[in-house]
């Protein structure tokens, strides 16, 4: 019941949220029919019942338009079907979350607050959305099915249990092929950069995390900040030559041009970014950017630029289960797209992806739809019964979607904890030529063999190519062509014509010469050509000739530069098929720089804990000692004038406490300490963990006691409670602490994981780059070692400040140290709840963990003792003998107890004496009328 009435608050709060938020953005009781709303299903049948689906597009933001016309297809496939969902006819009604949180939240609240009623949610397709629905819609028992989203923070079951993806995540569709790109050229050293948010910088985490399991890899990893000016200047100081960048499409234009600012691209550069950008998105908004659209085709054209995204479709020729094949979806779909009403709408490699994830919620559907029907579920329910409080029905549409298993036209569709392994597309930006022409060095060039002619027809020929004659302008043009030229000529025209045109040089590395004899504009012999024959290879090539002259002709074009296909990846078998080659601008495949680093590429250095800061924690933790040392003995030194005695034995538990504390600062490795072993790290840090735990459940525990014991006294009120079970707090959380340190260590035993902290260039030789890591004590899990190491010592807090906020209410018992006590308490929890959440945002750098662990704790500590004893000394050492006590409030619990217990006795004493005096006066008074009567007469 209580779990029901939590979940009833949760879904109340998220109700009110959504009628908030439907004031602020509007809504319209008619969902279909806007610009950002629309309904689609397949042709009305008056027989079916219709059943509704909500829809996450993206229409504006990121161009998502043509998942809408790959949704509609699936829909009317499915209804044309009589052995789907016979009885029902499947519909959806659709938002524009126009790729933005706000516009996501906008989007599902107007779903859950409109008619008709939703069995599942599809999309959004962008992880900003995505992530605000996925996790309102849970509250709403709505599925959320994603066909775009590729963060990783969805593979979370425990916070996204209701999301299932029909595409693969991107650390299999971006992560895994850079990887396996890495294993094929043998590539060890890389750069990774990343946008700042918290979706990508989670890819990023994840591919150098992984990528580092394998030896010898240097990765600089950095994320976008501002221009990316720091990072790029950091990569061309690096020598970096390989850069992995997974970042949206705004940003990519920013990065690009602030490369081509700086220098940093050309072919010995190489970029791998996300595929899934629009065409020609190197152009789109250029003019807000500081480079102008040619520097930015300078960059994209001259720079090897790889790309990975999702496949289209499977590369199988199969059947699907809508009855067509991969390649049949591709050519309906391109069809549709030529309809009026997808005019303007883009092809992405996402369509498969949503019509497949149509198809697994209407075959869920059809399941529990049969499961209704046979009465195998629940008893008397439809699907159109489905509510958002319906728990029963949410379970079967859970169960039926794990159980879902088909064959898709982007491969076989199955979930494994509502994840899904795939095809990845790898992708290069390189120059297409038509066929019969070659690329080199983004130009086309076809060598034409099949005519002879002169100079004056070869131009007019290449002109209605849309081409020239070739100018051989850039350094290497001239071999690559002798390699492709036909033995069967050997002088081939070029566009040069000397006396014509003099502007235009020929030049060539590997043997040109500029001393050719120019004759003047009209002779007969002002004509260029190419010279291949075998003789002429030490002599210079580039002749003069007579323009007439019948010869072969070279023509040379601009190159269209597109995204082309080269291989598709699966990420189940690590593998890939490779329908064409990388292109490599030198011929070869480009070099990571290992080779000129490769001295110092096992360098690494371990950072440990410096001694310029080891030295001041331990005179810290000295001082602690010496601190404790001297209340001991001004307690004993002052209380031995005393009528009371010595020092109280719960003070001493406190004190102790306090030692344990101090000397955890002592324990752990640093420089200090640094030839020791993982085995011997691993004691350390046992060590140091038990004297923490203990000394912080001693102190604490000893504390809520004596405020337990003057609670009680107050509660009670009589003399015999003062010492009863005096210890037993102490005992048990002691006790439950000793059994937390003992299943700690036998079911999550501490290990050494060694972690990376980044990597620099030596200052002193650039080529010298320097791996720093760290070794740290983890254990393998996170949640369940800190619930039971931190869980009885939270209760231990939290009882304390109970009982100080409850004795602090009675005025009748709050006294000077019963109010130091409280403050001691309540500063022990917020300096308790500062170190844990320190503890876990810098558990990635052990030596900034050190520093502020052990300021707190001494500063915790420390503190504790000043407000406790201090003063109790001064008030000591101004009354000796303790003449105040007698007559004023006692000092300690015990003798406040005490002093209450012996109070009592007194008063009651004098209370039985005072009665028996007032009988007595009272008989008096009743004789004395009698006696005086006696007198008169």
């Amino acid at each position: 019941m209580a779990a029901v009435s939590v979940k009833r608050k949760k879904r109340g709060v998220s109700f009110i949220t959504g009628i908030i938020l439907l004031s602020v953005f509007g809504a319209n009781g008619d969902a279909c029919g806007s610009v950002t709303a629309g309904c689609s299903g397949g042709l009305t049948n008056g027989s079916r019942t219709p059943i509704y689906v909500g829809g996450m597009l993206s229409m504006s933001g990121w161009d998502g338009t043509g998942c809408l016309v790959a949704a509609e297809l699936a829909l009317e496939q499915i209804n044309e079907r009589a052995d789907i969902l016979p009885d029902y006819e499947l519909k959806m009604v659709w938002n524009d979350t126009q790729c933005s949180g706000s516009g996501g939240t906008r989007a599902l609240f107007h779903q859950i607050f409109n008619e008709p009623q939703k069995l599942v949610i599809l999309g959004p397709p962008c992880a900003p959305s995505a992530l605000v629905v996925a996790s309102a819609a849970s509250y709403y028992n709505l599925i959320t099915v994603l066909s775009s989203a590729l963060a990783p923070s969805f593979s979370d079951r425990t916070k996204y249990h209701n999301v299932f993806r029909t595409v693969p995540m991107a650390v299999h569709t971006f992560n895994d092929p850079l990887i396996w790109l890495m294993k094929t050229y043998d590539w060890r050293r890389v750069a990774h950069l990343a946008d700042s948010t918290d979706a990508i910088s989670e890819i990023q985490s994840d591919f150098v995390q992984r990528a580092r399991f394998t030896e010898n890899i240097t990765i600089f990893a950095e994320l976008i900040d501002q221009r990316a000016q720091n990072q790029i200047d950091n990569f061309k100081r690096q020598d970096v030559r390989l850069v992995f960048g997974y970042f949206y499409e705004h940003t990519a234009r920013i990065v690009m041009c602030t490369a081509y600012k700086s220098g940093f691209y050309g072919p010995e550069i190489l970029w791998v970014m996300p595929n899934w950008y629009e065409p020609g998105w190197w152009l789109v908004g250029a003019d807000e950017l500081e480079c102008t659209p040619e520097e930015l085709v300078e960059m994209i054209e001259s720079s090897i630029i790889l790309g990975t995204d999702v496949s289209l479709i499977s590369p199988l020729a199969r059947e699907t289960v809508a009855g067509i094949t991969p390649q049949e979806f591709v050519e309906e779909i391109k069809r549709r797209f030529l309809w009026p009403k997808y005019d303007g709408f883009i092809l992405n490699n996402y369509v498969g992806y949503i019509y497949d994830a149509f198809w697994a919620v209407a075959l869920m559907l059809n399941r529990t739809d049969s499961i209704l029907r046979g009465r195998g579920g629940l008893a008397n329910k439809r699907l159109e019964d489905f509510t958002y409080t319906d728990n029963g029905l949410y379970g079967l549409f859970l169960r039926g979607l794990a159980l879902t298993d088909f064959f898709g036209v982007t491969g076989r569709v199955f979930f494994t904890e509502g994840e899904r392994l795939g095809n990845a597309d790898i992708t290069q930006i390189k120059g297409h030529c038509p066929n019969e022409w070659h690329l080199y060095n983004r130009h086309c060039f076809l060598m034409q063999v099949s005519m002879t002619t002169d100079w004056y027809t070869a131009q007019i020929m290449c002109r209605n190519e849309g081409a020239e004659l070739a100018d051989l302008s850039a350094n290497g043009e001239l071999l690559f062509l002798s390699q492709l030229r036909s033995s069967e000529h050997e002088e081939w025209y070029v566009g040069l014509r000397l006396g014509i045109d003099t502007s235009t040089n020929v030049s060539d590395a590997q043997n040109t010469s500029s001393n050719l004899t120019t004759t003047s504009p009209g002779r007969a012999r002002d004509c260029v050509f190419i010279d291949f024959r075998e003789d002429a290879v030490t002599s210079n090539r580039v002749k003069t000739g007579d323009c007439e002259g019948r010869r072969p002709y070279i023509c040379k074009s601009k190159a269209e530069f597109k995204n082309v296909l080269l291989a598709v990846y699966d990420s189940t078998t690590d593998e890939a098929v490779w329908m064409e080659d990388i292109y490599w601008p030198e011929g070869k495949v480009i070099s990571d720089g290992s080779e000129e680093h490769s001295s110092n590429m096992n360098e690494r250095i371990e950072l440990l804990i410096p001694v310029y800061l080891h030295l001041p924690v331990i005179s810290l933790a000295v001082a602690g000692f010496i601190l404790i040392v001297v209340v001991v003995m001004a307690n004993l030194a002052v209380f031995s004038k005393r009528i009371t005695g010595s020092l109280q034995g719960l003070d001493v538990f406190v004190l102790l406490g306090c030692l344990l504390m101090y000397a955890s600062m002592l324990v752990t490795k640093s420089e200090l300490l640094n030839t020791i072993s993982d085995q011997q790290n691993i004691l350390v840090c046992q060590v140091h963990n038990i004297l923490a735990s203990v000394g912080f459940t001693l102190g604490v525990s000893t504390l809520v006691s004596k405020i337990w014991l003057v609670y009680v006294s107050a509660a009670i009120n009589h003399v015999e409670s003062k010492s009863r079970g005096k210890f037993i707090i102490i005992g048990l959380f002691l006790l439950i602490d000793s059994v937390s340190i003992v299943l700690l260590n036998r079911f999550f035993p501490l290990t050494v994981r060694t972690i990376s902290l980044g990597t620099e260039v030596n200052p002193e030789d650039p080529n010298i780059v320097v791996d720093y890591y760290a070794k740290v004590c983890t254990r393998k899990a996170t949640v369940l070692p800190i619930l039971i190491a931190m869980t009885h010592k939270a209760v231990l807090l939290l009882i304390g400040a109970f009982l100080s906020f409850e004795v602090k209410q009675d005025t009748h018992i709050v006294r000077e140290e019963t109010k130091r006590l409280s403050v001691t308490i309540y500063n022990i929890m917020m300096f308790s709840v500062c170190g844990l959440t320190l503890s876990l945002l810098l558990k990635e750098s052990p030596v900034n963990l050190f520093v502020f662990v052990s300021a707190i704790t001494f500063c915790c500590t420390t503190l504790s003792v000043l407000i406790i004893y201090v003063p109790k000394i001064l008030s000591l050492i101004k009354d000796p003998i303790g003449s105040r006590d007698q007559t004023s409030t006692p000092q300690t619990v015990d003798g406040s107890m005490k002093m209450n217990g012996q109070m009592q006795e007194q008063l009651l004493e004098e209370n039985s004496r005072l009665k028996r005096t007032y009988e007595r006066l009272s008989q008096l008074r009743s004789t004395m009328p009698a006696r005086g009567t006696t007198s008169n007469f």
